[in-house]
């Protein structure tokens, strides 16, 4: 089971607002079953969870998938309305889903039909965006990628797109008001140690193993963006979202977690 966060907020303007949060993959590990890759399958299905790690494979090729239906179940449980303003915040896999929904016209849409929504802004961490072209010019996709730092490993989730290579993009996919933004990881904090190297890059929160509330506001994603929120993409960001998202003059109105599963 995933759970799917949708913010309701009240802009500058008296409009209604929504931020939709996209969980990362989850579930068991690829290899965490016995008896090699039919085990690891069969453990995948009995989890019943939308955002498992064989949903990468459908979400990069562009298919159908659980991750996209889940969040779209979720969006109309939350009762936002059909053409609303919406913006997903997403980290890993979610920010993948995230990209194929805005890239969708049946979804990505202004129009106010039934079914679509007015994607304006997608924030990501750690996530293979380039893939994607959004159906609306106006949707403006910033996704935060940690690279190779001295002493530290890069993130290699988000150059899985292949910078966008694709057999609809063999050249690549440059497209208008996406962007890729490299940022060093940070080193391993000793307070909150990781896994491993890979983790320590791709995580977006690194947490106390005793007390999973305290968390480091240094490493991981999380404290990329806290220590950069000056950096000219970042900060555009964040002028772009004001008194719309964010702002002194927001007024967070609903908060929400919907719990969904892959049916």
């Amino acid at each position: 089971m995933a759970q799917i966060r949708i913010q309701t907020l009240q802009g500058a303007d008296g409009t209604e607002r929504y931020i939709v949060h996209v969980p990362p993959t989850q579930g068991a590990d690829p290899w965490s079953e016995e008896g090699g890759l039919p085990g690891t399958l069969e453990g995948w299905n009995g989890q019943g969870q939308p955002f498992g790690w064989a949903n990468n494979i459908y979400a990069m090729a562009g298919r159908e998938n659980a991750g996209a239906n889940a969040v779209t179940a979720a969006m109309e449980e939350a009762g936002i309305p059909p053409g609303s303003d919406v913006a997903f915040v997403a980290h890993s896999q979610g920010g993948l889903v995230a990209a194929q929904l805005a890239d969708d016209p049946a979804f990505n849409s202004s129009t106010g039909a039934a079914g679509t929504y007015n994607v304006t802004d997608i924030l990501s961490v750690g996530s293979p965006v380039q893939t994607y072209t959004r159906a609306q010019s106006s949707t403006d996709v910033l996704n935060v990628q940690h690279v190779q730092n001295e002493g530290t490993d890069g993130d290699f989730v988000p150059t899985l797109d292949l910078e966008g290579r694709s057999f609809r993009h063999p050249g690549g996919n440059p497209a208008e008001n996406v962007q890729d933004v490299p940022m060093q990881t940070p080193h391993e904090n000793p307070d909150f140690p990781q896994q491993d190297a890979a983790h320590n890059a791709h995580d977006s929160v690194h947490r106390d193993s005793h007390d999973p509330s305290v968390y480091s506001k240094t490493s991981g994603y999380c404290g990329t963006l806290r220590e950069h929120g000056d950096h000219p993409a970042l900060a555009g960001k964040a002028d772009r979202m004001d008194g719309q998202y964010i702002g002194e003059d927001v007024v967070l109105v609903d908060d929400v977690v919907i719990d969904a599963r892959r049916i």
